[in-house]
């Protein structure tokens, strides 16, 4: 492995990798994240769907980026998915105290969850990353989109009425299903589903007022333009793999620094000045 400044190992892989993390770091925390809301590992959804003492395992598929979608097709994609959780999720809330079971209504959700978390990512990441302005606005858009959604769903009171309606059964379930049906009655109840209806509405404008003031904060950040040059000695203890992915200035003396995630965690954890 190749060295700082200071002599200390600097692996490639590693440092690509931070690179990669800086930027999807800030989308995993704008989403609310889809999987942690309900804090159930996702590699148990499809077996959990039926009440036992042991559950057996099963895979997903981790997200697939693509970015060769157009804008209309990452809004139209957007309300497609997002037309499907609802009606999945009307359903959940359409079924009698009779039929509210930890797989009717806990494993339903969880297994949306894991629907949502797969395919957005191709609608979301792109306002990150694409050089185009328009596919870079439709995706913000798209995220507008998801984080009202999100709101909506997470006050739901037929869906809290359905949990609690399962709960109310206690089955037989294992440590991390038992988890998950815990968490999603939580979640409601954070939500401010407990609160009278008044305070619900208070509530839900407070959160959207901050989803969108996240949106445009991210927006404004994507599109900043500042560049700030510096030498190469003042970005020392910056590993080289990153120094090469700079632009030089027009005079060729120093390396320009964006305001973008990978520009500005590269400088921010590595340079000693």
């Amino acid at each position: 492995a190749k060295k700082n400044d200071q002599g200390i190992p600097v692996s490639t892989t590693m440092v690509k990798l931070g690179f990669i993390l800086a930027v999807l770091l800030p989308l995993v925390f704008m989403m609310g994240t889809l999987a942690n809301r309900f804090g159930r590992s996702i590699s148990h959804l499809a077996s959990s769907l039926r009440p036992a003492a042991v559950m057996h395992p099963t895979t997903m598929a981790y997200p697939k980026l693509d970015f060769k979608l157009a804008p209309a097709d990452i809004i139209a994609r957007t309300d497609a998915l997002i037309k499907k959780s609802q009606a999945g999720l009307d359903q959940i809330g359409r079924l009698s105290p009779d039929q509210c079971t930890f797989g009717s209504v806990f494993a339903a959700m969880a297994a949306m969850e894991a629907e949502l978390a797969t395919e957005t990512p191709s609608y979301t990441f792109a306002q990150y990353v694409h050089p185009d302005t328009a596919v870079r606005d439709a995706s913000l858009e798209a995220t507008k989109a998801l984080e009202r959604f999100n709101i909506d769903r997470s006050m739901r009171v037929d869906l809290y009425v359905a949990a609690k309606a399962a709960a109310a059964k206690n089955e037989p379930l294992d440590s991390e299903s038992a988890r998950l049906r815990d968490k999603i009655i939580l979640g409601f109840r954070l939500a401010g589903l407990d609160l009278p209806e008044a305070r619900q509405a208070e509530l839900r404008a407070i959160r959207e007022e901050n989803a969108d003031l996240e949106l445009a904060f991210s927006k404004n950040i994507n599109d900043d333009a500042t560049v700030v040059e510096f030498t190469r000695e003042e970005l020392g203890g910056c590993p080289e793999e990153f120094l090469s992915t700079l632009e030089t200035s027009a005079a060729g003396d120093k390396l320009r620094v964006t305001m973008k995630y990978p520009d500005y965690f590269g400088v921010m954890r590595n340079a000693r000045k």
